[in-house]
């Protein structure tokens, strides 16, 4: 189970959701798995750091789309998120 729904959801929403949750997430267990592969794989070696994720457990590394990528892209992001949030005086 994840704390995730429990810190964004109102609490009489987190059972339900949890259960819906339970037939597609995969297990604490499962996704320490797929951490541990991605740690242990060749994988690893021959790509880092040039990758941006994995895809487990397939273990194949992957980069970013280019858009991702765009460091000016993502300074305008950080600069609105950060005008709407300083308007909302949180």
């Amino acid at each position: 189970a994840t704390d995730v729904v429990g810190s964004t959801f109102p609490s009489w929403m987190v059972p339900m959701i949890q259960a819906l949750m339970a037939p597609i997430a995969d297990s604490e267990a499962q996704v320490g798995t797929n951490h541990l592969s991605i740690l242990c794989s060749p994988n690893v070696e021959r790509h880092f750091p040039a990758v941006s994720y994995w895809a487990a457990p397939l273990l194949h590394a992957r980069k970013p789309h280019a858009v991702a990528a765009d460091e000016s892209l993502g300074q305008w992001v950080y600069d609105y998120v950060e005008r709407i949030r300083a308007r909302s005086n949180v």
